[in-house]
């Protein structure tokens, strides 16, 4: 298996066009592959990721003991309970089964191999079925949903999937799959009579209980595109996520740095926006908010801040997506938006009171990880994970 998720990552680094590597014959007769891209450009993100992980590593117990009450998106119990029953609501319209029932599901069978002193249980579908029903009150259509999305089934051979447009979803160098173990956790394994057995494993439910909150919570999820509620949830938490983010780079700047930062994201817009709490830039169009506007009085410079909340890139297929989504996308916009503002200085000196004009712009992104972007291309904003800022006195 691991010479299998080598090959589909060297197949996949040279299909998105990630990596050229000069190949040939060697002496031997075997195919020689150069391995520039691996010991250099990789082996540095590798290394810079580490590092991000040491840090978030001492900072951890800090992080799970602080006090959030001043985070803009922190809830009161009675909000998290209203909150849940939403997405339990949706989930139900959507799949049938509710996040918490699944998560139950989850829980009772990882204990029913307690109680029967086994590590791993295995039953008929029949029984699966009645167990459910019995201890957890579960009806039909629940246990149906149950074995829909959290059950994997047999495909009679590894490379074929049971639709053609899944198969991304059943290569094994691929991460947050569809069709991994660990998404569905429980197997069904057909039998010489065409019946089916369903297997599973305390620890391993345990951990695919953990992992589905996570993808969950972090908005990471992989549903159809049919199953528009849970979608729709989903982008509802990565924009959580993302206000999070930006609030914790505010308060680090804030506390520990020598900038005059402003408290909100900043509007560049045509639109006409009225806030006595909110200044607001205006433009001859929209060009989007500046997450974090700071100023460094002593350099003369205004930082146009960029926050990312991103997810670590772990694959071929995340990097193609990161280097597309920056490149086409993301960077422009911020190039943009620092033109607008070099070409407006009078303005940001009447808004927010400065000095003179004479102040430099600098547009900075800081993303939640290491972005594989500025390891392949050279872009020309700066682009710092968060731990980098700290450690390395950016400001």
């Amino acid at each position: 298996m691991t010479e299998i998720i080598n090959y589909g990552t060297i197949k996949d680094s040279i299909q998105f066009e990630i990596n050229n590597p000069n190949m040939g014959l060697l002496p031997s007769g075997r195919i020689g592959i150069d391995h520039y891209f691996y010991k250099n450009i990789l082996a540095k993100y590798r290394n810079d990721t580490t590092n991000d992980e040491i840090i978030d590593f001492k900072e951890s117990f800090d992080r799970k003991f602080r006090n959030n009450s001043n985070q803009i998106t922190r809830l009161e119990s009675n909000e998290i309970d209203i909150y849940y029953d939403k997405v339990d609501a949706l989930f139900l319209k959507d799949w049938g089964i509710s996040l918490s029932k699944i998560d139950s599901i989850l829980f009772f069978l990882s204990e029913y191999c307690l109680e029967k002193e086994r590590s791993y249980y295995y039953c008929s579908e029949d029984y699966f079925a009645k167990i459910l029903k019995e201890n957890l009150k579960l009806n039909t259509q629940e246990i149906q949903a149950f074995e829909e999305q959290l059950i994997l089934k047999t495909r009679g051979k590894i490379e074929r999937p049971e639709k053609l447009d899944d198969y991304p979803e059943i290569f094994p160098w691929r991460y947050n799959r569809k069709f991994s173990y660990i998404r569905r956790p429980v197997l069904r394994i057909k039998n010489n009579d065409n019946s089916h057995t369903l297997f599973w494993s305390m620890r391993h439910l345990d951990s695919a209980s953990k992992n589905l909150q996570a993808i969950f919570h972090n908005g990471l999820m992989k549903v159809d595109s049919k199953y528009k509620n849970i979608n729709s949830l989903l982008a509802e938490r990565n924009n959580i996520k993302g206000k999070e983010f930006r609030e914790d780079v505010y308060e680090w700047l804030n506390e520990n740095t020598s900038l005059e930062v402003i408290p909100y994201e900043v509007k560049i817009s045509d639109r006409n926006y009225i806030s006595e709490d909110k200044k607001v830039l205006k433009s001859d169009k929209n060009y989007g908010d500046v997450d974090i506007l700071a100023f460094n009085h002593s350099s003369k410079t205004i930082f146009s801040i960029e926050c990312k909340n991103t997810k670590q890139a772990k694959i071929m297929y995340d990097f193609q997506n990161n280097i597309k989504n920056y490149i086409q996308k993301q960077l422009p916009k911020h190039i943009n938006r620092e033109k607008w503002l070099k070409n407006n200085k009078s303005q940001l000196k009447k808004v927010f009171d400065l000095s003179s004009e004479n102040y430099k712009i600098q547009s900075v992104v800081i993303s939640s990880f290491q972005l594989p972007v500025k390891y392949l291309h050279k872009v020309s904003i700066p682009i710092y994970s968060f731990n980098e800022v700290k450690e390395n006195h950016i400001f």
